[in-house]
């Protein structure tokens, strides 16, 4: 994958992602779907490091453990030598 050109400040990278699982299996009990929605933010200080940020909505429906909806902020921090 290329890396992203860096100005001064670095480089900034958006994301949206939108997934779909079906949770219906003979060999489990845990029965139901589940559908995630991410939007996200990657900024490239330098060609050694970037920062990564991610707000997920997940909603899992018809499942025995939970139903209704689930909010994840995720950081990461990529060092690269």
């Amino acid at each position: 994958m290329r890396k992203p050109r860096l100005n001064r400040d670095g480089a900034l990278e958006l994301a949206v992602r939108y997934s779909y699982i079906n949770l219906n299996d003979q060999d489990e009990d845990n029965n139901g779907e589940q559908t995630d929605y991410t939007l996200g933010v990657n900024w490239y200080i330098n060609d050694e490091i970037k920062l990564m940020l991610n707000y997920i909505v997940a909603e899992p429906l018809g499942t025995k453990l939970y139903n209704g909806r689930l909010h994840v902020l995720q950081t990461r921090i990529l060092f690269s030598f």
